[in-house]
Order: C-alpha cells, then structure tokens, then sequence
C-alpha cells in the first residue's frame, strides 16, 4: 500500500484546474453507513471470539538485536541479500518513473 502512494506521488499527475465538485451527501452517507457496520460487527466478532491465553514464557534473551543480526546475517543471508536488491531495484524503477524532464540553467 505504501508503494503504491509512493509511486503516485513521485508521478506528479495533472493538477486539474476549475471547480471540484463534492460528492452529494447520499452519496457519502452511502459510503460510511456500510463501513460503519462491517466494522461494529467485526468488533462485536472479535470480542465474543474466544482466544487462549499467552502462557508460554520465551526465554532469556528472546529477540534481542544480536539474535537478530544473526539470524539475518547466518541462516537468512541470502534471502536478506535478495530482498535489499529487490528493493533497491524497486526505488531505482520509482525515481526513474518519477523522473520530470525539466530544463535546466545549464542545458
């Protein structure tokens, strides 16, 4: 979700100019009446759900930085290397995207 604000934003779409019009008030009505109950009945279903207790005790230590470090750096190198190229490919394909043709001063 973040990736996809991200790469609107870095477009920069048309700014459309003149009067923008509101939507009518059914309209929004139409809108927030519906999400109001999905989200009271989702309430109601998890407070009646019947979820066991957190008993067991971690042990000493349990997700310290140095665990961490470790884990990614030991077992999970390689799919850690993986997605820091993944993603890196992703934010070089966004700024390309994103790119305007301006005129520079000095072209």
């Amino acid at each position: 979700m973040v990736l996809f604000i991200f790469v609107i934003m870095m477009l920069e779409g048309p700014v459309l100019e003149g009067e923008v019009k509101r939507p009518r008030f059914w309209v929004q009505l139409a809108a927030v009446v519906p999400a109001l109950v999905i989200l009271s009945a989702a309430m109601v279903w998890v407070r009646q759900a019947s979820l066991p207790a957190f008993t067991t005790i971690l042990p000493e230590g349990f997700g310290q930085p140095l665990q961490m470090a470790q884990l990614l750096l030991g077992d999970y190198l390689f799919a850690f290397e993986l997605i820091s190229i993944i993603l890196l490919v992703a934010l070089i394909g966004a700024l390309a995207l994103g790119r305007n043709e301006r005129k520079l001063p000095w072209k």
